[in-house]
């Protein structure tokens, strides 16, 4: 019974630890500066030291965590909004209750790099999670397939 419980509660704080990601990536037009130093310290606290993020066009592959809020301090300041979501989520607890896995779809809806106006981005998403010092932190992100 312990068993299930740690288990169900593993997966609300993995659920919880994903919006707090979407709500960290997303931007409104109203942000100010501190809005922007208050979420990069966020963004650091969600995955950990050694992640990758290998999701594919317009986001370069990041390797580690200070590429990572580099990246992130960059692609922020570079939109005026930005809203991204998860649905479908589906979470997966390692047999030693330190790993796990998600697999959801991410949706953003922002302005187009290329030839401006809005546009959105679905993907599959695939990412890794490790437990550490008790709290589930990002390790890896894939695009599993584009949709179109």
């Amino acid at each position: 019974m312990i068993f299930f419980t740690t288990r169900h509660r593993d997966q609300r704080l993995i659920k919880k630890g994903l919006g707090s990601l979407a709500i960290t990536v997303s931007k409104s037009t109203n942000e100010g500066e501190l809005a922007f130093i208050a979420k990069t310290r966020k963004i650091k606290s969600l995955f950990t030291q050694d992640c990758r993020i290998v999701v594919g066009d317009p986001i370069p592959d990041i390797q580690g965590l200070e590429m990572l809020a580099t990246a992130f301090c960059q692609a922020l300041r570079s939109v005026d909004e930005l809203n991204v979501g998860f649905y479908d989520i589906s979470i997966t607890i390692g047999e030693e209750g330190t790993t796990a896995k998600t697999m959801m779809t991410a949706k953003a809806t922002g302005p187009d790099p290329y030839e401006g106006g809005p546009v959105t981005d679905v993907r599959e998403i695939e990412m890794n999670w490790k437990k550490i010092d008790g709290t589930w932190k990002i390790a890896e992100v894939r695009a599993v397939q584009t949709l179109h």
